[in-house]
């Protein structure tokens, strides 16, 4: 997962001549994780994530959070990269191999359609917003 879109969108010039009072920004992103097996031997498996960045242009501060993260089969992100992940996602090569992943919001599918990715969002941007209302009280 890379910080340099979201940093570059929340650099743009354009943002401190406006009239606004927040901006935005969200990086979606693989991130891997190790986690030790019950045979102690470690496994690297995959999170798809996004990180949420609400700063306050008065105060150039940022408020930071992550979304929910989603496991998912290492042969997903790898049949991705093999294709080129310029041209294809993960979620199109699930939605390939299991036509119940919506390609379009995996993170629904794969929670039963109990939590869509807006809503892993929402909870991110909250909390994104609670930190600043704690400063702010």
């Amino acid at each position: 997962m890379t910080t340099t879109h979201r940093q570059n969108t929340l650099s743009d010039p354009q943002l401190a001549k406006s009239h606004v009072d927040f901006a935005v920004a969200i990086e979606n992103g693989i991130v891997p994780l190790q986690v030790q097996e019950k045979s102690g031997q470690l496994e690297e498996i995959y999170i798809d994530m996004a990180w949420v960045i609400v700063r306050d242009l008065k105060a150039n501060r940022d408020y930071c959070a992550t979304s929910t993260g989603i496991p998912f089969a290492k042969s997903y992100l790898e049949k991705a990269k093999a294709k080129g992940l310029s041209r294809t996602t993960v979620a199109d090569i699930m939605n390939k191999e299991d036509s119940s992943i919506n390609k379009k919001d995996p993170h629904a599918s794969m929670t039963g359609d109990l939590v869509p990715r807006a809503a892993m969002l929402d909870q991110a941007l909250l909390t994104c917003l609670g930190q600043y209302k704690h400063d702010h009280p």
